[in-house]
C-alpha cells in the first residue's frame, strides 16, 4: 500500500538521518502491521514530495490525561518522535489516541 503524507521539513529531516524512528499521525493512516509506503509531501519552503520510507507497524496509543497507555513511556514516544514531551501533548491537544507509524528505511527521492 502506498500512502501519501504532509511533513515538515524538520521533521522529514530527522526520519532521513535516521533519529526519528516513529511518525506520529492523530489518526490511522493505514492498517496495523500492514507493509506500507509513506511519499512525504514537504511542507514548507519546497512543497514537493521529497522523500519516502517503508514502514511495516502502526501501533495505537490511546492517553488519558496526558498520560498514555499501561506498558508505554511519554519520554520515550517524545524521543523516537524527535519531539520534546510538551511538543507531543501540544500535538495531542484535546484528543487521546495517537497512532505511531514505526519508520524502517527512508530515502530522499
Amino acid at each position: 500500500m502506498n500512502v501519501l503524507i504532509s511533513i515538515n521539513p524538520r521533521f522529514l529531516g530527522g526520519i532521513l538521518k535516521g533519529e526519528k524512528r516513529v511518525e506520529i499521525r492523530k489518526t490511522q493512516p493505514a492498517k496495523p502491521d500492514e507493509n506500507v509506503m509513506y511519499y512525504c509531501y514537504e511542507t514548507g519552503g519546497k512543497k514537493a514530495v521529497t522523500a519516502v520510507f517503508s514502514s511495516s507497524s502502526c501501533r495505537k496509543v490511546v492517553f488519558e490525561n496526558g498520560v498514555p497507555d499501561e506498558g508505554e513511556e511519554i519520554d520515550k514516544i517524545a524521543k523516537d518522535a524527535c519531539m520534546s514531551v510538551q511538543e507531543l501533548k501540544k500535538y495531542l491537544g484535546k484528543g487521546n489516541t495517537l497512532y505511531l507509524i514505526g519508520v524502517d528505511e527512508a530515502q530522499a527521492i
